[in-house]
C-alpha cells in the first residue's frame, strides 16, 4: 500500500513536472517556437477578453522574431478592436515592413486610412490587398469599393461592389452592405436600379444595415423617382428640391458626407428659403471642418423656419465644439423653449453647461430630463453619471442610480453606476455587491473592474486590490489601464 501511495505521489510529480520543464525549455530558446508559444498563448488571452495580457505576449513574441510580422498583425488587430488607432497603424506599418507584400497589413492601414478620411491612401492601400496581393480577400474588396467612391469614382466603386457580390460564398452581412452601397450609388441618377438593390439587401437577412436605413434609402429612391420625372418634364421646382433634400439626408446617415453636401446645396440653389435643407447643410458644413460657414447657414435656417428646433439644435453643437460654451448654452435654451417636452434636448443642454463648468445649471437641466423621461435607463445613467463624476450631490446620484438598475436589472453599466454611488456614499459592503453584479453581467467592463479595484483598495484589502488592478490591465489598455498601472506602482 505505501509503495502505490509513492509510485502515485511520484507519478504526479513527473506529471507537474514535464509540462513545466517542457514550458521552461520554450522559454529558454529565443525563436520560432518561443514565437509560437507566445502567439498561441496570446489568443488564449483574448479568448477571455484580457488584452492587456494578450498585448505582452505579442509584443514577447515580436521580440523573439523580429523579422516576423505576424505577433505585429495580431497585436494591431487587438488595438484596433479597442479603438487606438494610431498603435494599431503602427503595427500594421511595422509588419508591411517586415512582409512589403502583406494582405492583412494593407487592409489594416487601408482602415485606417478610412477612419482618417484620407480617401486616396484608403484606395492604394485597399487595391494592394484586394487586386495585387490577395484577389479573395473581400473586406479589402469592400474597402476599395468605399474608397474609390470617396474618391468621386462611381462607376469604378459601382464595379467593385458587383465583383464582391460575385464571390463564391459572401457572408450574408458583406451581401447586404455591398447591396446597399450599390443603391446609394445609384439613388441619384437611376432611382430604379436603387430600389432594386435595396429589395436585394432587404432579402439577405442580415442585420449589417439597420432596417430604418433601408427604409429610409427606399423612401428617398421614391422621392428622387418623382424629383427625376419633374426635372424630365420641366417643372415642380418644389419636388425637385424635396428629393435632392431627402437624398442629402439618406446620404448624411450613411456617412457620406461630400455626397450629401451635393444634394444639400441643390437643394438649397432650387429653395433658399428651405429651412430644413438648410439646417442639415450647416451640420454637414459643421463635419467637414468649416465652422464659420455652417453658423452662417444655420443662422440662415433658424431665419427661414422660426419655429423649427433643428437649426438651433446644430448650432448649439458647433458652439459648443468651439468651445464658447455662453453661445452654445443660447442656442441650446433657444431649441428647448420651441419643443419644451423633448428630454433629449434637456439632455443636450445639460452637457453643454457641463461643458461650460455650470453646474448647477447643469444639474437643473439633467433633472429637467429626468422628470420627462423617467422610465429611461439610459438617460437616467448619464444623469447619475453626471452627479457621480464631478462629485456633486452623490446622494442625489446614488437615488438616480438606484432607480437606473431597477429599471434595466441586466445592465453591468447600470450596477456599476449603483456600485460606485454606494462607495461614494460610504456604503463599501453594499458597492462590493453592485460592482460584482456589474462583472458577473459582463465581465469584461473595465469601468466596473477599476471601481471595485479602488473599493477594494479603500477599504484595505490591498491583496484583492492589486488583483483587481491587474485585471483592469487586461481589459484596457487605454485610460483605464494607466490609472490601474500607476495604482499598482503606489
Amino acid at each position: 500500500m505505501m509503495k502505490r501511495r509513492r509510485l502515485l505521489l511520484f507519478s504526479c510529480l513527473i506529471a507537474g513536472l514535464v509540462p513545466a520543464l517542457a514550458l521552461a525549455v520554450i522559454l529558454s530558446f529565443p525563436g520560432p517556437a518561443r514565437a509560437r508559444y507566445e502567439i498561441w498563448q496570446g489568443s488564449q488571452r483574448l479568448t477571455g477578453r484580457e488584452y492587456g495580457a494578450a498585448l505582452r505576449h505579442f509584443s514577447a513574441a515580436a521580440e523573439a522574431t523580429p523579422s516576423d510580422p505576424a505577433p505585429r498583425l495580431h497585436a494591431a488587430a487587438v488595438y484596433w478592436g479597442q479603438g487606438q488607432v494610431v498603435q494599431a497603424e503602427a503595427e500594421w506599418q511595422a509588419a508591411l515592413e517586415r512582409d512589403h507584400d502583406n494582405a492583412e497589413a494593407l487592409l489594416g492601414l487601408g482602415r485606417v486610412a478610412v477612419a482618417q478620411q484620407h480617401a486616396e491612401a484608403a484606395v492604394f492601400f485597399f487595391s494592394s490587398a484586394a487586386l495585387a496581393k490577395a484577389p479573395a480577400l473581400v473586406e479589402a474588396r469592400a474597402g476599395l469599393a468605399e474608397g474609390l467612391a470617396a474618391q468621386g469614382d462611381f462607376a469604378a466603386a459601382r464595379d467593385e461592389w458587383q465583383r464582391l457580390l460575385a464571390s463564391p460564398g459572401l457572408r450574408p452581412d458583406l451581401q447586404q452592405q455591398a447591396h446597399y452601397q450599390s443603391a446609394l450609388l445609384l439613388l441619384a441618377d437611376d432611382p430604379d436600379a436603387a430600389v432594386r438593390e435595396l429589395r436585394l439587401a432587404q432579402a439577405v437577412g442580415s442585420s449589417a444595415v439597420a432596417a430604418d436605413r433601408l427604409a429610409d434609402a427606399l423612401n428617398a429612391a421614391a422621392v428622387a423617382g418623382r424629383a427625376k420625372a419633374a426635372v424630365d418634364g420641366g417643372d415642380d421646382r418644389d419636388v425637385v428640391a424635396y428629393g435632392a433634400a431627402l437624398l442629402g439626408y439618406t446620404f448624411l446617415r450613411a456617412g457620406k458626407l461630400d455626397w450629401a453636401r451635393v444634394q444639400l446645396e441643390r437643394a438649397v440653389a432650387l429653395r433658399p428659403d428651405y429651412g430644413d435643407a438648410l439646417a442639415y447643410l450647416g451640420y454637414v458644413y459643421w463635419q467637414q471642418g468649416v465652422a464659420p460657414t455652417a453658423l452662417a447657414v444655420l443662422q440662415r435656417a433658424a431665419a427661414a423656419s422660426p419655429l423649427a428646433v433643428l437649426p438651433h439644435y446644430f448650432e448649439g453643437l458647433v458652439w459648443r465644439a468651439e468651445q464658447r460654451f455662453d453661445e452654445a448654452a443660447a442656442a441650446m435654451e433657444a431649441a428647448v423653449r420651441l419643443d419644451p417636452a423633448n428630454s433629449a434636448l434637456h439632455l443636450e443642454l445639460a452637457r453643454t453647461h457641463v461643458a461650460g463648468a455650470e453646474y448647477a445649471a447643469a444639474a437643473q437641466s439633467y433633472e429637467q430630463a429626468a422628470a420627462l423621461s423617467p422610465r429611461d435607463a439610459p438617460l437616467l445613467l448619464d444623469v447619475a453619471s453626471f452627479y457621480l463624476e464631478h462629485l456633486f450631490r452623490v446622494d442625489r446620484g446614488l437615488s438616480v442610480a438606484r432607480q437606473a438598475a431597477g429599471l434595466a436589472p441586466d445592465s453591468a453599466a447600470a450596477h456599476d453606476a449603483l456600485g460606485w454611488a454606494l462607495h461614494l456614499n460610504g456604503d463599501d459592503a453594499g458597492a462590493l455587491v453592485a460592482l460584482r453584479r456589474a462583472l458577473t453581467v459582463d465581465p469584461s467592463l473595465a469601468g466596473a473592474q477599476y471601481h471595485l479595484a479602488v473599493v477594494y483598495e479603500q477599504s484595505g484589502d490591498h491583496a484583492a486590490a492589486a488583483a483587481a488592478y491587474r485585471r483592469v490591465l487586461d481589459l484596457d489598455t487605454g485610460r483605464l489601464g494607466a490609472r490601474a498601472r500607476a495604482a499598482l506602482q503606489h
